[in-house]
């Protein structure tokens, strides 16, 4: 059971790192579309609707992998906390 509850967790962190980098990216969009002499607001709406939508997944997958981390033995769950 560990071994795939590890692959879970693995595919999980994998996710998450690259939603985080999704809302690094929508961040620096947003900052740019702010920085222009006459930002358009449709577009800053899309993008600021975007990034809250990556902040509520990354939400639900940090919940997840909290709740499979607890179903790892108190040895493992260290060193998958690291990940």
């Amino acid at each position: 059971m560990s071994d795939s509850l590890f692959k879970r967790i693995a595919i999980i962190v994998i996710h998450m790192k690259s939603l985080k980098n999704r809302q690094t990216i929508l961040d620096g969009q947003i900052e740019v579309e702010h920085k222009r002499r006459a930002p358009d607001q449709e577009q800053l709406r899309w993008l600021k609707v975007r990034r809250l939508m990556v902040r509520d997944q990354i939400a639900r997958y940090e919940s997840i992998l909290q709740d499979l981390r607890s179903l790892l033995p108190t040895t493992h769950s260290r060193k998958v906390a690291l990940a």
